[in-house]
């Protein structure tokens, strides 16, 4: 996965900070997932978010939200977990 320029990144940040909740949290836990992982499309262990002080209701917001601001997809399949697609 190649890194997008700086400027980007801290666009991407501030739009994230200035979302309800606890939406900077789950964009860090996202993009912390990626790099780990080395792709761009991830799911979110439960553990990894228990470390971000995300729970499972604060996740669905904080999807929501992230997707509303163009900063990823979500691939919603009811019987596995969220497949998130980070853009920026």
């Amino acid at each position: 996965m190649s890194q997008p320029p700086q400027d980007l990144v801290l666009a991407t940040l501030g739009a994230a900070a200035r979302l309800p909740g606890k939406a900077l949290a789950l964009y860090l836990a996202i993009k912390h997932r990626c790099d780990v992982v080395g792709r761009s499309t991830v799911t979110l262990p439960s553990s990894l978010l228990r470390e971000f002080g995300i729970d499972r209701d604060a996740k669905a917001r904080g999807l929501r939200a992230l997707e509303e601001a163009g900063t990823i997809e979500v691939d919603r399949d009811g019987r596995r977990a969220a497949r998130i697609i980070l853009l920026s």
